[in-house]
């Protein structure tokens, strides 16, 4: 991101917000925080600017289940398939998908902006939709001005995905995601050769861009399960929290929930993205268009980009969505002057 480019969308225009506010960025599977490194001088001119990791300890399986897992256990010939089946097992993919979702609750405050990459936006996307559903449900007083709008009263302020599907997986119901067959290749991929899986995912990550070769170079940088010398981790229970976490790519599904969402959102897509395809953005623009009445969704592509925008077109990437963000911002002010009229 160039220091002029940076200026000329932020630091010059202080009417944005009258604070700063307070923005988490969720970061999708097999990746460092320092994947959004690219975007964090522009961003942090306006925004208080959090990062949650994913693929850290506090949201790894052996973390949430801690009774089950453990390195020791994990290595024990005679445990070591029953953590595998555990992780196999749909119905407790779910209960991680409750935990993970309940303890990202907890880690970001009240009234965030969420931005949120591939995984990391599903899954914010699942707790904003459920923050919306828990806003809906409360009888408020209808003189209280306080809960006049979303935009103030949930726990949400706005959603932002980037390269980030409803369902990651195709359905009959959502087509638009990466066929089921061959996400099921890569999981078994993945359980019996998980370096050599590690890699094939950081070549479709960097599919669409020009150099495809330093692309790969580059994502391996910031890939949680490789060394800084490029190295993949051989440590099985970084590879269980791998695989948990692509078990709740395969199963995590937002079709039913996404229209309940009733704040400001924009969802970011890639003409190139080898892993959510293009046609996801057309699909959600019109089938949104049609169930959620409130019209509070835009839907963007970034041309000539692979998976990585934030990485590699940096540029365009913080262009859009911080042309989002002073939209919403000027709404947030529209309102408020409503607010205050006779």
């Amino acid at each position: 991101m160039s220091e002029i480019l940076s200026r000329n969308l932020l630091m010059n225009d202080e009417s944005t917000f009258d604070t700063k506010p307070i923005l988490v960025c969720i970061n999708g599977w097999a990746a460092k925080k320092s994947i959004w490194s690219g975007c964090t001088d522009c961003l942090s001119n306006y925004f208080d600017v959090r990062y949650i990791d994913l693929n850290g300890d506090r949201y790894a399986i052996d973390t949430v289940f801690p009774k089950l897992f453990s390195f020791e256990m994990v290595n024990e010939g005679n445990n070591k398939n029953a953590f595998w089946d555990f992780i196999a097992d749909d119905e407790n993919i779910n209960l991680y998908i409750d935990q993970l979702l309940v303890r990202l609750k907890d880690d970001i405050p009240k009234g965030s902006h969420l931005m949120g990459w591939s995984l990391g936006g599903m899954l914010a996307t699942r707790l904003t939709a459920l923050s919306s559903l828990e806003l809906s449900s409360l009888e408020l007083p209808a003189q209280d001005s306080s809960h006049s709008s979303p935009i103030y009263s949930a726990h949400i302020a706005s959603l932002l995905t980037l390269c980030s599907n409803l369902s990651f997986v195709a359905s009959s119901r959502w087509p638009q995601a990466m066929d089921k067959d061959i996400f099921s290749q890569f999981l078994r991929g993945f359980v019996s050769r998980p370096e050599k899986t590690l890699k094939r995912f950081l070549s479709l990550q960097a599919q669409g861009e020009i150099d495809i070769k330093n692309a790969v170079s580059n994502l391996a940088k910031h890939n949680a399960y490789m060394s800084d010398d490029g190295q993949i981790s051989k440590n099985e229970i970084e590879h269980l929290r791998a695989y948990a976490l692509l078990r709740v790519l395969e199963v995590l599904d937002n079709h039913s929930m996404f229209e309940s969402i009733d704040i400001p959102s924009h969802s970011v897509f890639c003409e190139n993205d080898a892993l959510v395809p293009q046609s996801a953005a057309f699909a959600l623009q019109k089938w949104t268009g049609k169930a959620r009445k409130n019209g509070n969704l835009s839907v963007d592509i970034i041309n000539a980009s692979g998976h990585v925008p934030q990485l590699f077109h940096t540029n365009n990437f913080l262009e859009k969505i911080i042309n989002f963000y002073k939209a919403i911002s000027d709404l947030g002010k529209t309102l408020q002057t409503n607010k205050s009229e006779p």
